[in-house]
Order: structure tokens, then C-alpha cells, then sequence
């Protein structure tokens, strides 16, 4: 009934309603497709957790597993939450948190890699006997490396068409 009144009432002179009609189709779009791109994002995450978890031969050689989920488990959330920032032109709030997550991301990553006692390198060392297990690495890795380069792409694509962005 209010879409048939707007309709009515824009053709007489022009009150506005095909402005905002359009604006509100707009802000379905954006958030539609905002809740498609975070789906993905965790659909993204999740497969490639579990896949690093199943290559990691039960609990051997997490690092696959860990480039998912750094840090400590609560990167697993960070995926859905990039991929619905970057989906459309980003607020300032929302730039500050990919920018702070990812951080935390990366610095979680390094400090797994680097200051944990883990023994990744010794069960790599050991699995790299068998050329499918490099190969399932550096497929996992690549996966991730990809990740990054869209999400970080998209990111800046998007910016860069969206002009400054509103608070």
C-alpha cells in the first residue's frame, strides 16, 4: 500500500519517493549481499580449519589448521567478519576493525609459528618424506595466501570506487 501511494504521489510532482524507493533497494542490495559474502567468508573459514585439521595428521603439524584460526581459536570469526566488510563500501568503523583483526590475525600466526613449543617443523620434517603431504601443504598455504589477496584486493577495489568512506 505505501509503495502504491509513493508511486502515485511521485508522479504528481515528484515528492521524493522514487529517490528514496530506490535508496532503500540500494541498502537491500548492499545488505544482501553483505550477508552473502560473510555466509561465504564462514563457509571459507570453516572448510579450510577442518581441512587443516584433517591434514594435520591428529594434531601433528597444526600450522595448516592455525593459519585458519589464529589467534587462539578466535580467528575462525574473523572470516565471516572480513568478508562482510569487504562485500561494499566499508564504514570507518569497519575499516578499524579489519585493520585491527587482521593485525591480531597476523600477529597470532607469528606467534604460533615463532614463540610457541610447538613441533611443527619436526612433524613436517617427517612428513615431507611423502611428496602428497608437501603437496597438501603448499596447497593449504596457497588457499590461505589467496584468501588474503582477495579479501585484501576486494578491499581496496571497493574503497577505492566508494570515495572517502562515512563514519
Amino acid at each position: 500500500m505505501w509503495r502504491g501511494a509513493c508511486v502515485m504521489g511521485s508522479r504528481g510532482g515528484g515528492s521524493g519517493c522514487d529517490e528514496s524507493a530506490r535508496e532503500a533497494k540500494a541498502s537491500v542490495t548492499v545488505s544482501s549481499r553483505r550477508l552473502a559474502f560473510a555466509a561465504v567468508g564462514s563457509i571459507y573459514g570453516l572448510v579450510m580449519a577442518l581441512w587443516g585439521a584433517l591434514a594435520s595428521g591428529g594434531g601433528h603439524f597444526n600450522l595448516l589448521a592455525m593459519s585458519f584460526v589464529a589467534p587462539y581459536g578466535v580467528g575462525l570469526l574473523f572470516w565471516p567478519l572480513w568478508a562482510y566488510i569487504v562485500a561494499a563500501p566499508p564504514t570507518r568503523l569497519m575499516t578499524v576493525a579489519l585493520g585491527v583483526t587482521t593485525a591480531a590475525h597476523y600477529l597470532g600466526l607469528l606467534h604460533y609459528i615463532f614463540l610457541t613449543d610447538n613441533s611443527d617443523s619436526y612433524w613436517f620434517a617427517i612428513g615431507a618424506r611423502q611428496q602428497g603431504f608437501v603437496l597438501i601443504v603448499a596447497a593449504t598455504l596457497a588457499v590461505y595466501v589467496l584468501g588474503h589477496v582477495f579479501l585484501w584486493s576486494r578491499f581496496v577495489i571497493v574503497r577505492a570506487r566508494s570515495g572517502p568512506s562515512p563514519i
